[in-house]
């Protein structure tokens, strides 16, 4: 139930800021409407006013609709169907909430057709950009602080691993979380590389005026660098909040999951604050674009969303719809993440039925000549019977937290740290009640069948 409410947290805002960001691109922004070029004079016509408000009504029936059914995944106690429902809502978001802007796109194009709004010839308009390429608001300085506490924290918490401190009251637990909170500073590097990468972008060209296209493009290049600044502490408020934690041992695991839903809800703030201050200067500079709207026309883009153009050398450009930049598919670059993101979509149906299938396929336990095998989906653990030290019979696990494998209601399979013993590795049913603690010379096992006669038939047969 917990993944549930953490899915739902991380997950939830995501969705409402998607709906929100296209609902908005209905309005005109960007000299646009539904990522099509057109000019304000047209923006009253009774037949863009239709398309309009049919999008309206539709955009909101469907987040409705994506807004109701991740509640369903609260109705089963399986975390596989539970996953399956999230990985299916995350789809369907992506579907119905893009279904009503890809038609309104559609729609806005076919009315520009229909009434020969598109220019036919090309027309060339000259614009002054000596200021062009001077642009930068992102400074190094204001970065440094947040990577420095980062990574002074985290290397703290390493080293401290390494004496027998008081603080640190496994020396080995903490080695090991330990390397994933230094694996954590490194985010804030990558946030101030993004900033930069960002703050290099090419001017922004809305008027023939230089002075209007360079003020436009430091007010936007601003507002990022303040989303970046402000991403990099809220991280480094992570990492501290973690490192407490951790040097504490003081509920370390909850903590990592409550402070990353807190985390990302975190993070969308700044987001929705982004996106409120670029509507701002949208309207504000809407009266200041006399370039021709028609120089930048429809054909590179399809949907008005994915930007395809073979002619142009840029591998990234501004959205047409939201904040930020987007991929030129037509680039290698872009050609290669195309093909990374199908995969990945294809790959969800895949990744559900395997869940699935690790959920209700039951486990086994049995010894077949000198050998005990634990078997799942196949065979996952071999141990000779002359390889055991110990074998002990236990009815109640150590707390124990995964480092690598399965950790379901009905599964604990893999590796899994367990306090005062280091990893161990686990198979069993944590719904049993009786399981065995076996020891060789180089590993610990946890083991235990698929029911508790089944594991007392081979304790008894080891014995």
């Amino acid at each position: 139930m917990i993944l549930n409410f953490i899915l739902l947290l991380c997950m939830y805002p995501m969705m409402l800021v998607v709906c929100y960001v296209l609902y908005n691109c209905a309005k005109p922004q960007n000299g646009m409407v539904f990522g099509s070029k057109l000019p304000m004079k047209y923006m009253g016509e009774d037949a863009v006013k239709q398309v309009v408000g049919q999008f309206q009504k539709e955009i909101k029936r469907n987040a409705i609709i994506v807004a109701i059914l991740p509640f369903a995944a609260f109705l089963t106690p399986y975390v596989s169907i539970q996953m399956t429902i999230w990985m299916v809502w995350v789809l369907l978001v992506i579907a119905l909430v893009q279904i009503p802007y890809i038609k309104g796109n559609a729609a806005i194009k076919n009315i520009k057709r229909e009434n020969g709004w598109y220019r036919e010839e090309s027309m060339e308009e000259y614009v002054e950009m000596k200021a062009a390429g001077e642009i930068r608001c992102v400074k190094t300085a204001p970065f440094i602080a947040p990577m420095a506490v980062s990574f002074l924290v985290a290397a703290t918490v390493y080293l401290l691993a390494f004496f027998d401190s008081s603080i640190v009251k496994d020396a080995g637990y903490a080695k090991g979380f330990g390397s994933i909170i230094l694996l954590f500073a490194l985010i804030n590097v990558l946030i101030f590389v993004v900033a930069r990468w960002m703050d290099r972008q090419k001017t922004e060209v809305i008027s023939t005026k230089s002075d209007v296209n360079v003020n436009y493009t430091r007010a936007k290049k601003q507002i990022w660098k303040e989303l970046w600044l402000a991403a990099a502490w809220i991280t480094t408020g992570y990492i501290l909040v973690s490192a407490v934690s951790l040097l504490l041992r003081y509920h370390f695991e909850m903590t990592i999951l409550v402070g990353s839903v807190i985390y990302a809800i975190a993070l969308l703030i700044p987001m929705l604050w982004v996106v409120k201050k670029f509507r701002e200067i949208e309207w504000l500079y809407e009266k200041e674009r006399d370039l021709d709207p028609d120089m930048d026309d429809d054909r590179h883009w399809i949907w008005g969303t994915f930007y395809y153009n073979p002619s142009d050398r840029h591998s990234m450009v501004n959205k047409r719809v939201g904040v930020g930049t987007t991929m030129n598919l037509a680039t290698p670059v872009g050609k290669g993440l195309t093909a990374i993101g199908a995969v990945a979509l294809l790959s969800i149906p895949l990744m559900c039925a395997w869940l699935i299938f690790e959920e209700f396929t039951p486990i086994s336990l049995s010894i077949s000549g000198d050998e005990l095998k634990a078997e799942h989906l196949k065979v996952e653990y071999e141990l000779q019977v002359e390889d055991m030290k110990e074998i002990t019979l236990v009815t109640e696990l150590p707390e124990m937290s995964k480092s690598v494998g399965t950790a379901m209601d009905n599964l604990l399979k893999g590796t899994f740290y367990v306090y005062n013993e280091g990893n161990v590795e686990v198979f069993l049913n944590p719904q049993n009640e009786v399981f065995l603690k076996i020891e060789t010379e180089e590993d610990t096992y946890y083991f235990g069948g698929r029911t508790d006669e089944e594991t007392l038939a081979v304790y008894e047969n080891l014995q």
